[in-house]
């Protein structure tokens, strides 16, 4: 690795990009000054409204070029070398193979992603190190793999790019203010500044792709680029899933007031066949179709795995111990104090711990019935018989559902609601007749009996529509299991304990 030759490089570019860019934004703003001067001078007049622009523009730039101080807030709970020493074994190892001093501090974040920067001070002057590891990422990550990861981040120490990168987001920080705060006062002044700012972020974009090359060497040195490889398809292969699980997972958990575990949800969530499947797919497309566009900061999974298979292979890894084994039994409270960092004060401190396999009862069946409450009126006379009618003609019962709060629905989000209704009441009556069900994260939910029978009530109705499953064979399952007459009205008030009239 060149790296003194490309660190100079670099340093020469982003220099005499930020110091073209403050020439730009001080000549604008000193000629703005000078048009109102040269009038009073030469023209022995002022034009009050030519007076108030120049001056108001000028302000205005000279106010958004002025660098900020950095004020770093902590992203999540901070681990030690006491109370993690098997992970901290780890980075101090990495730290010695690259030959870079160990970061100040180290935080676990909720982000599918490791970082390192330098925080704090002036334009990275009186600055410090700092490293953030995600926590889902070490669910999904072997210990060999986050070996690499960090191996790579330790490389933007060693390429020197975290004493560069505060010049470049301090000076890309002003531009967009620039033309932000100009844009905002209707100035057409914004105009060079967002022609200089496209042509920084492109020249800017192209030194962090160069970066991301230069780290994925150093960890293919430190870890073999084949560990690196698989930690990079398994970093890319997590981002896909983490939104879905964290918004349809977590959060209705959260705003119940437990809180699951989450590193372990996530590997659930990941392991369930039907998303396995969706994020090989795009993983797949990603690894032979994935191409860098010019303002991305990373290149393509595709053109980072072409580079790392021109670098030494290395052995297979032969440990397969997920990372997140190396913060022991202190997960539980690194968990906790990540969610109130998230949460910025607003999470309650007492949030009850909860385990997956009991989410169904704690959190399931309270929504359940929070949703059936109020609509006995629109269920009464609704039957799991009924289910093919209103599969093939849900127009009628959807006028009964509708009411004012669906006014700016579409038609297909107020149907969404109607069989969300009806698969609530459905869930409600079969758990009250001690039906089994699981709520694990990414799992569809399924009720089940003594019997081989198995019951999905938010999907039947739609999988009656698409022609998944038959009216007669749904017809034919609800006479079996005693439920074709069952008043959804009644009963599903009922299980949600209400006695709405």
């Amino acid at each position: 690795m060149k790296t003194p030759q490309t660190l100079v490089f670099r340093m020469i570019v982003a220099l005499f990009l930020m110091i073209g860019f403050y020439i730009l934004a001080l000549g604008i703003a000193g000629g703005l000054l000078y048009i109102p001067y040269a009038e009073w001078k030469y023209a022995d007049r002022i034009h009050i409204k030519i007076l108030l622009g120049c001056v108001i523009s000028a302000g205005i730039i000279l106010w958004s070029i002025f660098p900020r101080m950095d004020r770093f807030v902590a992203p999540g709970p901070v681990l030690t070398g006491d109370k993690n020493p098997k992970l901290f074994d780890m980075i101090s190892g990495v730290a010695d193979a690259t030959k870079q001093g160990m970061p100040l501090e180290v935080y676990a974040v909720a982000d599918l992603n490791a970082w390192v920067t330098e925080r704090g001070g002036f334009m990275g002057i009186g600055s410090k190190r700092v490293m953030g590891i995600g926590l889902p990422l070490m669910q999904m990550l072997t210990v060999p793999q986050l070996r690499a990861v960090i191996a790579h981040e330790f490389g933007h120490y060693h390429g020197g790019d975290t004493k560069l990168g505060p010049w470049i987001y301090k000076t890309r920080e002003s531009i967009i203010r620039t033309v932000q705060n100009l844009g905002a006062s209707d100035s057409i002044m914004h105009l060079p500044f967002k022609w200089y700012g496209m042509g920084f972020l492109r020249i800017t974009q192209a030194v962090s792709r160069h970066q991301e090359y230069q780290a994925d060497a150093l960890a293919a040195q430190v870890a073999g680029a084949r560990v690196a490889g698989e930690a990079l398809k398994a970093v890319h292969t997590a981002g896909v899933g983490f939104n879905s699980y964290w918004a349809n997972e977590v959060v209705p958990v959260l705003s119940a007031g437990y809180r699951p575990p989450l590193a372990h949800g996530f590997s659930l969530f990941m392991s369930e066949s039907k998303i396995a499947s969706a994020v090989s797919d795009v993983i797949g497309k990603e690894m032979t179709e994935g191409k860098s566009d010019p303002y991305d900061t990373h290149p393509s999974l595709k053109e980072r795995l072409e580079a790392l298979s021109m670098q030494p292979q290395g052995p297979d890894a032969q440990d397969s111990t997920l990372a997140i084994s190396l913060l022991g039994d202190d997960l539980p409270r690194i968990e906790h104090e990540m969610l109130l960092a998230i949460a910025g004060g607003q999470l309650e401190k007492d949030l009850e711990p909860v385990s997956w396999d009991d989410v169904g009862d704690k959190v399931l069946v309270p929504m359940w019935a929070k949703a059936v409450k109020g609509k006995r009126k629109f269920l009464s006379g609704v039957t799991p018989g009924m289910f093919g009618g209103i599969a093939k003609n849900p127009a009628d019962l959807l006028r009964k559902f509708r009411t004012s709060e669906h006014d700016n629905y579409s038609e297909e989000e107020v149907t969404n609601s109607m069989f969300g209704t009806i698969g609530a009441s459905l869930a409600l009556a079969l758990h009250a007749r001690g039906w089994k069900f699981s709520a694990k994260p990414g799992e569809d939910i399924v009720f089940r009996s003594d019997g081989p029978i198995a019951i999905r009530p938010f999907e039947i109705i739609r999988n009656i529509a698409a022609g998944k499953t038959t009216v007669e064979d749904w017809l034919g399952q609800c006479r079996d299991v005693g439920i074709a007459d069952l008043d959804l009205g009644t009963v599903g008030q009922k299980a949600a304990g209400g006695d709405e009239k």
